[in-house]
């Protein structure tokens, strides 16, 4: 059997035997303990090796000796040294991005309508239970994927106060030929992407390429502007691969912004309907409500009645600083929001069920007050008289569902 020997003598001392028998361990000249050694007095090993408030730690083994057991606490902190610098060396060769890249957050890429990105392969671990707060840890990219992807749609989905229990705080990317990429935490949003130091940025000027004559849209690279084909003969880029930035007069929402949707009614009022933004998404290759080759951006707001959530074009909203209560006036048992009913009915009579809500109130011809109905809270409301509008589930709703009426 090999004879044990000491690695760090004349780095540690340790000091006298306190009252609860543990001896205090200093280590490199410290002056508070960095560890305790204590003996339970039987066995082959009776020595044991515990933390201090310094350096909190566990040590599993039990040692011959009490010289083994102090040096025990030398190699932790040796061991966390080694940790400490080795993250910091990660943490360096995370903040330089490859030659030809740079780094983008999110927010630039769906700004700048940007396709052709790097994603974050392995980032540094991060308590998801206590993602955002100083003690969860540091998260940075540890690397990169190699292969650049064409990106479909970047998502933003935030905590919303009163849906927490659903929606956590995360990111969605699809991109061609991939499957869906998520980033969750704010940290790990933050991290964002890798975008080519060359990437052109849509202009909005209105005079020909420079280099051909053409009228098509212009792009600024390097010191240079041409149209999207100049630029894709220039940087060997594909035509599916070039930017196109967000409209400047189209506002950009986040999750948690509190929000009223405008929506004019078909009598011409406008119903303004508030809520809390919970998520947007940009489609980056177009829509199929918007032109092909454009960014669209769709929000979701969580709005009082309605499905929940509802999509909306953010040309249609306008932050406010708080969201405001359904106004308090009734109409015949009649409040704003309540859920309605109402049927419309053919040449044959026939009696078709239209489920919807009551969003207001306004005037008729005469003077009375009519119940302003709507079946989704993003589409115009019109005003019916009270006699017209039914509570779901009622007899009189029940009646007028039976009853045959043609079509005026």
């Amino acid at each position: 059997m090999s004879t044990p020997t000491r690695n760090h003598d004349g780095r540690y001392t340790i000091g006298k035997r306190q009252p609860n028998g543990r001896c205090p361990v200093f280590v490199d000249g410290a002056t508070e303990p960095t560890g305790y050694v204590w003996t339970t007095g039987h066995g082959a090993r009776p020595w044991a090796t515990e933390g201090s408030d310094s350096h909190p730690a566990t040590y599993p083994d039990m040692n011959a000796r009490r010289w083994q057991a102090a040096e025990r606490v030398v190699d932790l902190v040796d061991a966390r040294k080694l940790s400490a610098t080795e993250a910091e060396q990660r943490r360096e060769r995370a903040g330089r991005a490859p030659e030809g890249w740079r780094f983008a957050s999110w927010e630039e890429i769906t700004r700048e309508g940007f396709r052709r990105v790097r994603l974050v392969a392995q980032s540094a671990y991060v308590d998801p239970a206590n993602d955002g707060q100083p003690d969860a840890g540091e998260r940075y990219a540890v690397s990169f994927r190699a292969k650049p992807v064409r990106l479909h749609s970047v998502s933003r989905h935030g905590r919303v106060p009163q849906l927490q229990a659903l929606y956590g705080d995360f990111l969605h990317v699809t991109y061609e030929g991939g499957p869906l990429y998520a980033a969750c935490g704010n940290n790990g949003i933050a991290l964002g992407a890798l975008v080519p130091v060359d990437t052109p940025r849509r202009t909005v000027s209105a005079v020909p390429c420079p280099e051909c004559g053409s009228h098509d849209a212009l792009y600024a690279f390097g010191a240079r502007t041409g149209c999207g084909a100049c630029v894709c003969r220039a940087l060997k880029w594909v035509p599916d691969d070039l930017p196109f930035p967000i409209a400047d007069d189209d506002p950009v929402f986040n999750p948690g912004d509190r929000v009223a949707l405008d929506v004019v009614g078909t009598d011409g009022i406008t119903d303004s309907h508030y809520g809390t933004v919970c998520e947007w998404t940009a489609y980056l290759d177009g829509w199929s409500a918007h032109p092909a080759g454009g960014v669209f951006r769709n929000v979701r707001v969580s709005l009082p009645y309605g499905s929940g959530q509802s999509n909306c074009v953010p040309a249609k909203l306008r932050k406010v600083d708080q969201v405001e209560d359904f106004p308090a006036e009734t109409v015949e048992g009649w409040r704003a929001g309540a859920e309605a009913v109402r049927f419309d009915y053919n040449a044959d009579g026939v009696a078709f069920e239209r489920r919807g809500w009551v969003v207001g109130f306004s005037d008729g011809p005469d003077g009375a007050r009519m119940l302003r109905f709507t079946s989704s809270p993003t589409l115009p409301a019109t005003p019916y008289p009270v006699a017209e509008v039914f509570r779901i589930g009622s007899h009189a709703a029940w009646c007028a569902a039976r009853s045959r009426k043609r079509a005026a």
